[in-house]
């Protein structure tokens, strides 16, 4: 194809159309309308995340910590990698057990904010392990150790709230 310049009245001239009237172009020139859809979906959109965010752990078996607990938890990417993070519910099956959003860090150390500690901007996830701060990072648990949250305490089953 060698890019020119389209001539409207050339082409009516072309195809025996009068240019005057209320006759759309698109119908004789541009046929190629007719085939591209009116609504697209974005392709550069996020992945959803398989399941549902519950705020009970009813569904699993073993106990767990409690929402709002700040925890190392295993990185899906990388099955070898624990990062720091904030459980924010609970999943229906063992490897959905929390749903973790990540935290924003400067060299491995948590970003603190007006009302604990920064969370990322990346999308929540489902993992099946975490490890108290304090098991994992002394030193950041003795640093951020008054920020609510971060001493897990002991794992429960969280019950569903009935009215």
């Amino acid at each position: 194809m060698i890019p020119h310049e389209l001539d409207i009245d050339d082409m009516f001239a072309q195809i025996s159309i009068p240019t005057t009237g209320t006759t759309p172009i698109e119908d004789y020139i541009f046929l190629q309308d007719k085939r591209i859809a009116t609504e697209t979906s974005n392709t550069h959109e996020k992945q959803e995340i398989e399941g549902e965010i519950l705020t009970h752990s009813e569904y699993l078996t073993e106990k767990v910590y409690h929402i709002g607990t700040y925890v190392y938890a295993k990185y899906t990417r990388n099955e070898s990698s624990f990062e720091l993070a904030k459980i924010i519910g609970f999943g229906k099956k063992k490897s959905q057990m929390y749903a973790v959003r990540w935290l924003e860090t400067n060299d491995g150390t948590p970003i603190m904010v007006e009302g604990g500690l920064k969370l990322s901007d990346d999308r929540w996830e489902f993992t099946s392990e975490v490890q108290t701060i304090f098991n994992q990072n002394r030193a950041i648990y003795n640093k951020f150790k008054d920020v609510v949250g971060v001493t897990a305490g002991r794992k429960t089953i969280v019950r569903k709230l009935r009215f």
